[in-house]
């Protein structure tokens, strides 16, 4: 029962991860894939969302079957996803960091159309500040939560 589970953990990972990158290289039009074409019907930040929910999703359950594992094996994959889980969360911190700069009429490479669709949701700064303190908030929590729980999963012994 407990291998089934692992495996079904595994696709599910394999299905949403798969999903999350090809969205990404879609709704960023540096490789559009046409059955993915109804993210034109969403707004532009709707479409990150799905991203953020697909990739969280696959990740969670890669660790989580990773985790159900035993010795070596449990330890490699632990580190591979945590590894894999910071470098996808990167970009997002440094496009919530990089709107603060654009509230301020500073545009940081790869940050202005989101950070512009944003800025036109929430007019006031005053609620742009707290969207964008929030967003930051959100990928530092999605930064560190693996990495200790990683540490904590490998330090076991």
């Amino acid at each position: 029962m407990k291998k089934a589970v692992i495996a079904i953990l595994f696709v599910v990972a394999l299905l949403f991860n798969a999903f999350g990158i090809m969205s990404l290289l879609t709704i960023a039009e540096i490789a559009p894939i046409s059955f993915l074409g109804f993210y034109q019907n969403f707004r532009l930040i709707i479409r990150y969302i799905f991203i953020i929910a697909s990739m969280m999703i696959g990740i969670m359950s890669f660790s989580t079957a990773a985790g159900m594992l035993k010795g070596k094996l449990k330890n490699f994959l632990s580190i591979a996803c945590c590894a894999y889980s910071t470098i996808l969360t990167l970009p997002l911190v440094y496009t919530f960091v990089g709107c603060f700069f654009a509230v301020n009429g500073t545009m940081l490479p790869m940050v202005e159309e989101i950070a512009v669709e944003l800025m036109l949701i929430f007019p006031k700064p005053t609620i742009q500040y707290v969207v964008f303190s929030a967003g930051v908030l959100l990928g530092l929590i999605f930064l560190a939560v693996p990495i200790v729980t990683t540490a904590k999963t490998v330090k076991k012994r």
